[in-house]
Order: structure tokens, then C-alpha cells, then sequence
């Protein structure tokens, strides 16, 4: 039997979720045939602990291995938590797939950290050199990083279109073994001219049973393109501060009191509209899947008797449609808020929005990042925030919880920092 698992922990103010795809064996055992990681952070370190200490019985102990880890973006919150994920590993990391991100964007993220007093020294060298940090913890991790291209022209196209490869892609197969063969490929390759850095627009998975060659599970990420119009402010604003500035220098300017406080004034002009690079995640499953394990308590609802079954007493429900394609959509910290972030968004997901099941609210659902239209161009998703309760932020926002579920049929759960508020769903897939 081959089952498709998804874990959205309860960190608090942050993210961490993991996948697996597994194979029952003859001794009824389960066992692994691809597992990935979306974001590994948190605000709240305890709570992040907590969930972490559990990895290594979610990956069996007898193979503390991970396929592939995405990171949405590099905010702390949703990244703080990679260091001891690789420990507990042994570093033991195929992929990392991650956004390209400028040096005025390194600056940007410094700044963000300092401001708030959350930059630690490790976090430093993670932004100013990601790729000797990442090769320090995970050394056999092949990392790929990704930059938009300006205007999205079509749609990725759906899988069933059997289109899944362009002319202009970049083709990386991982060696076949006796489990499963991954097939990654990254599209409109390109080397960057500021640091000579290889870069993908999108990347895609494609996971094939090695026993009957079929495909199962497909992966596809999507970051916005970033627009440099406030980034070039805070350039310039840094260009007034430090005349002399150099990115080699950052660790003296950091030193002094009087350049911090520059740092910040800077950062503090374009806090609030900068647009962060955030990559999205689509995983879909490639069979029909039946649920086989228990939804959490719903936080917010309008409940329809024909579509959903509520146990009142054990505070559980249960989707009534026994057979679907499951498909999630993981947002991070996306500002669908802007018009033509949210359009370029849906422009590329066409295909595959009106079959999200579970969809992530972008920025622990904030009222800033949420766009309205999404609800209904994702008629059939339940979305999710994962944000601590009575956070500083107030997230999730209440009127983005409210205008989700005023309409029939649609529901909202809140995965904060409390165990019970955990999702963890196993699906049959019908090969």
C-alpha cells in the first residue's frame, strides 16, 4: 500500500511542515520512499523544540534522511529551526531549494533582524553566505535557488497535459534506487551577473514508483518576481548613511551603535510595503487518495450536513467525498494583497488551484497579505494560519477569518502553539 502523509506542526509564530510518500512492506511496516520539509522556524522556540524532537520517530529512526528541504523565504521565523533539523539528521539532506536573493535584500533581512534584536550570529552568516552555512550543516545537500522571471505568460501546465518537461529546462534526475525515482527539474536556467550563481525560475518534481512506473506525487514551487522599487530606496537611504559602504564591511557597521540605528531608520522607510520573497508550494498527489486518519477540531465553520461529518464528542470531522486527488498549497509569507503579485500567482497556478484541498493563508493570515478573490478561486480549499494565539502581530487577522467562513462550505483552522491544534493527515493512495 502506498500512502501520502502531511504534518503541519504547531510551532507558534512560525512554520515547519513535513511530507512523506511510504510504502507498506511485507511485515506491514511503512516505510519511506520520499519525505520533504516546507520551512523550520519559529518565534517561539519552545514550541518549535517541542515539534522538532519528534522528527526522528516521523522519520522511523532507521532512516534519518530528508529528500528535500524547501525554505519559503529567510525571515528567521521560518528558518531558526534548520540548524538543529540537521543535527538531528546528521546533516543527512538530499536537496534544498530555496529564493535567490540579491545583496540589498541580505541588507534588508539584517536589518529587519536587527531591528526586532533577534540578530544572532549564526543568522548573520546564514544570509551573508547561505551557501557555505547550508554546505556546513547538510555538505552532500545539491541546493538550487530560485528568481522569478518579470511577467508569467501562461499557466505551468497541469500534469495531465503530459507537458511537464519545456525546451528550455534544465533536467536533473536523481539515480534510480529500489524506492522511488525523483525526478527535479528547473526551468529558465540562468547565471546571475552579480555573483555568477546559477538560478531556476520554478522548479518541479515529478516521483515515480521504481515498481510499476507509475508517477505518484508532484511538487512545484513558485516565487514572485520582486520588484526593486523600495529595495532601491533602502539603497539609497544606505548609499547617505555609509558612502563608503561594502557588504564585507557589514560586521563593523554592525559593531557600532550609531550605524545600527542608520541601519534601522533605513530599514524602518520600507518595512511596511516591501514586498518579501516568498516561494510557494504546490504538492499534489498523481492518484485518487482516501483519507484514512482523523482532521482536527474545526476552529471556524459553516457546516453543511451533506458534506461534512462532525463528531461533537471527540471534536473531530471528516470530509464525506471518499476518493480525491489531495493537493496542498504551502504560501508563506506571499503578499497576495498587491494586484499584481496575486495576479502573476494565479496566472501560473491556474491549472491546479481549483484542486487545493489545504491551503495555507499567506503571512499567518494577515489582513496585509490576504487577497479576497482567493476564496473563491480555490473553491474547494480549507485554508489554514499557523500563528501562536494572542500574538504581538494579531494573527491570524479576524477579518480574514471571518470572510473565509461567512460563505457555505468553507472552513478556517488555526495551528498554533498547542498540540491539539496539530494536523497530521494519512491518505491511501490507489495505485
Amino acid at each position: 500500500m502506498i500512502k501520502f502523509r502531511q504534518c503541519i506542526f504547531p510551532v507558534g509564530q512560525g512554520g515547519f511542515s513535513m511530507g512523506f510518500l511510504t510504502k507498506t512492506d511485507h511485515n506491514n511496516v511503512d516505510r519511506i520512499l520520499y519525505n520533504y520539509v516546507y520551512d523550520c522556524g519559529s518565534i517561539d522556540l519552545s514550541e518549535l523544540n517541542r515539534e522538532l524532537a519528534q522528527v526522528e520517530e516521523l522519520l522511523m529512526k532507521d532512516n534519518l534522511l530528508i529528500n528535500t528541504v524547501f525554505i519559503s523565504h529567510l525571515d528567521a521565523d521560518h528558518i531558526n529551526g534548520f540548524d538543529k533539523l540537521c543535527k538531528i539528521i546528521n546533516g543527512n539532506i538530499k536537496s534544498i531549494i530555496l529564493p535567490y536573493i540579491d545583496s540589498k535584500e541580505q541588507l534588508y533581512l539584517i536589518a529587519v533582524a536587527l531591528s526586532e534584536n533577534k540578530l544572532s550570529e549564526s543568522y548573520f552568516q546564514f544570509i551573508t553566505d547561505t551557501n557555505k552555512w547550508i554546505k556546513d550543516r547538510a555538505p552532500k545537500a545539491k541546493i538550487f535557488k530560485l528568481r522569478a522571471k518579470k511577467n508569467i505568460e501562461q499557466p505551468f501546465p497541469s500534469f495531465e497535459d503530459n507537458s511537464f518537461r519545456s525546451e528550455d529546462s534544465d533536467i536533473i534526475v536523481q539515480p534510480e534506487d529500489s524506492k522511488v525515482i525523483v525526478q527535479i527539474e528547473g526551468f529558465e536556467k540562468k547565471l546571475n551577473e552579480e555573483n555568477q550563481e546559477t538560478t531556476y525560475s520554478h522548479i518541479a518534481q515529478k516521483l515515480v514508483s521504481s515498481d510499476f512506473k507509475e508517477p505518484l506525487l508532484f511538487l512545484l514551487t513558485y516565487v514572485p518576481f520582486q520588484t526593486n522599487d523600495k529595495l532601491s530606496s533602502f539603497g539609497k537611504c544606505l548609499k547617505k548613511s555609509y558612502p563608503n559602504f561594502d557588504i564585507n564591511e557589514l560586521k563593523n557597521i554592525l559593531k557600532n551603535s550609531k550605524s545600527r540605528r542608520a541601519l534601522k531608520k533605513c530599514y524602518s522607510s520600507l518595512s511596511r510595503d516591501h514586498n518579501a520573497i516568498s516561494m510557494n508550494l504546490l504538492v499534489k498527489t498523481l492518484k485518487p487518495t482516501r483519507l484514512i486518519s482523523e482532521l482536527p477540531y474545526l476552529d471556524r465553520f459553516y457546516i453543511d450536513d451533506l458534506h461534512i461529518i462532525l463528531d461533537c464528542y471527540y471534536h473531530h470531522y471528516h470530509f464525506e467525498n471518499p476518493e480525491y486527488n489531495a493537493s496542498f498549497l504551502f504560501t508563506g509569507d506571499a503578499k497576495l494583497s498587491v494586484k499584481k503579485y496575486y495576479n502573476q500567482w494565479v496566472k501560473f497556478l491556474d491549472n491546479y488551484l481549483r484542486d487545493i484541498t489545504f491551503c495555507t493563508l499567506p503571512h499567518h493570515g494577515s489582513e496585509f497579505s490576504f487577497n479576497k478573490d482567493m476564496v473563491n478561486k480555490l473553491p474547494n480549499a480549507f485554508f489554514i494560519a499557523q500563528a501562536s494565539t494572542d500574538n504581538k502581530y494579531k494573527h491570524p487577522s479576524e477579518s480574514v477569518i471571518e470572510f473565509i467562513t461567512k460563505e457555505e462550505r468553507r472552513y478556517f483552522h488555526h495551528v498554533n502553539q498547542y498540540n491539539t491544534s496539530r494536523i497530521d493527515l494519512t491518505y491511501k493512495l490507489y495505485t
